[in-house]
């Protein structure tokens, strides 16, 4: 028992420690090391040119992707540099698979992620407006040769055999690059000509009206997150008030049945799967409505929209004030989005909200 714990485990994770680094300390330590020796090709001292490595064994398959991109483009606003290339890096014979925290693996599997991939991260990184180039990478000699390029490389110091560490520093993103002084760069999500059928069936059916959307989440992971009766609710009251149309995106299709869906709410199933038109729904809706989920970071990066995050921090695992506050220094009342059209309900301060709220932020954003 034991030797199986430390051979499929422990020695594993140990050198995990060395390639991606999770501990802070760590990090600091082998950016500090890997920068000494230069085992990443010398730079020019004109920077001229940007890229990011986008490694699949050191990034979550997610609409994290979104805060990746924004916190690549800030840390080189004062290069003059507005936009880079983007590699995606699966390394053959790569197991994808997803984390095992809190049970998470029991509800994403890897075919899953192995999907997300194309359905998600590539259409994303083509949809933003910061990105001049997306390369897709299976070999460490291509991604050196590909590298040798530019002259800033992002994560920094980064090698894909010795050193892939997470290219992203949440904390440095809520407390430097949405901080209310500082002069942010924005990267956008630009609407797609590409259109589904469905989307644009259901554009011909609007006919112009306006409309608000709501993103239900209701997956196993994380529950305490997921979307209730009551925010269907207060979403078809202010429809209703603002006299606009009422559009649902769902989650897991097969629960919808578990709501009281009035027959009035428009259900857009293509938005649940296709990232161009889930952009396009939210780009030209007078409102979007999200408990906390990753989709909320699709709205708020599109240009011009107005978006609010109901039942924020509301005391699960990843959602409570201790997790909050380590992990992105912020504290109950904060509300880190307002650059870009955002408000957050937090739970402690709206902890029974109504439609009567929602109409009010709506009117202020």
């Amino acid at each position: 028992m034991l030797y199986k714990f430390l051979k499929e485990r422990f020695i594993p994770r140990i050198k995990r420690e060395f390639y991606s680094p999770s501990f802070k300390i760590n990090r600091l330590l082998l950016h500090f090391v890997y920068g000494i020796f230069g085992f990443i090709s010398k730079r020019h001292n004109k920077k001229k040119n940007a890229i990011l490595v986008w490694d699949i064994r050191s990034n979550s398959v997610t609409f994290d992707f979104i805060s990746v991109i924004f916190y690549v483009l800030n840390s080189i606003r004062n290069l003059s540099i507005s936009s880079f290339d983007v590699i995606i890096f699966i390394p053959k014979n790569t197991k994808i698979k997803p984390f095992s925290w809190n049970d998470y693996d029991k509800y994403v599997s890897s075919v899953d992620i192995k999907n997300r991939i194309q359905d998600m991260i590539i259409p994303m990184a083509h949809a933003f407006n910061c990105v001049n180039k997306i390369i897709i990478l299976d070999d460490e000699k291509s991604v050196l040769n590909y590298i040798s390029q530019f002259d800033v490389i992002f994560p920094r110091n980064y090698d894909p055999k010795y050193f892939y560490v997470e290219p992203i520093d949440c904390f440095k993103i809520y407390n430097k690059y949405l901080s209310k002084n500082y002069n942010t760069k924005f990267s956008y999500l630009v609407p797609s000509n590409n259109k589904s059928n469905e989307l644009l069936e259901l554009e011909r059916k609007l006919n112009g009206r306006k409309y608000i959307t709501i993103t239900v989440r209701d997956y196993g992971f994380s529950p305490s997150r997921n979307t209730s009766q009551l925010d269907i609710d207060n979403a078809l009251l202010i429809a209703d008030k603002l006299k606009y149309h009422l559009i649902l995106v769902p989650d897991e299709t097969k629960n919808l049945s578990q709501y009281n869906i009035d027959p009035k709410i428009i259900i857009s199933f293509s938005a649940r799967f296709d990232i161009d038109d889930r952009i396009n729904l939210y780009s030209n809706s007078e409102l979007n409505l999200f408990r906390t989920s990753g989709p909320s970071f699709v709205s708020l990066f599109i240009e011009g929209t107005k978006t609010i995050i109901v039942d924020f921090c509301e005391g699960g695992p990843l959602s409570n004030e201790a997790y909050y506050k380590k992990e992105y220094n912020l504290k109950v009342g904060d509300q880190p989005f307002l650059k870009f059209g955002g408000y957050i309900f937090w739970k402690k301060k709206y902890p029974s909200y109504s439609y009567l709220d929602l109409l009010e932020k709506f009117n202020t954003l």
